[in-house]
């Protein structure tokens, strides 16, 4: 049989490469979901006034998780659908102190959450605006 040598660095580097993709996708759903977190919150307080009034995918979904999460003390054990992840993105969201954190910071500032109130993401990464005015 004929072998050919195995490169090791190439391994390595294919291996560093695979987990910075991962590391970078990782953080995009944990920005996507606090995004989601936060439109929800607000939009939860807005429809007592005007009652489904919210067209962002999503965000009835992250209210029904938002209420489940008020309740629940299940924590790792809970079956709910994606409620411990949820529990640990709004925990490191009110504890995190990094102003360097490139999870949360992004949106800690008021020009940032106002864009957040006017955007959210569809289900193609692609950035979606919204401008409704309630959300002024």
């Amino acid at each position: 049989m004929n072998q050919t040598p195995i490169d090791s660095r190439n391994d390595i580097i294919t291996t560093e490469h695979q987990q910075k993709h991962i590391a970078v996708q990782k953080e995009k759903y944990i920005k996507k979901r606090l995004i989601l977190f936060l439109h929800a919150y607000k939009c939860q307080r807005h429809e007592i006034a005007y009652p489904n009034t919210c067209t962002v995918p999503y965000c009835s979904t992250m209210k029904d998780l938002l209420q489940h999460m008020i309740k629940c003390d299940k924590y790792r054990s809970c079956t709910f659908t994606h409620c411990f992840i949820s529990r640990q993105i709004i925990l490191h969201w009110r504890q995190c102190k990094n102003s360097q954190c490139l999870i949360c910071q992004p949106f800690r500032t008021r020009t940032n959450l106002v864009q957040l109130n006017q955007t959210t993401y569809n289900t193609n990464d692609r950035l979606i605006t919204m401008d409704k005015d309630w959300q002024r």
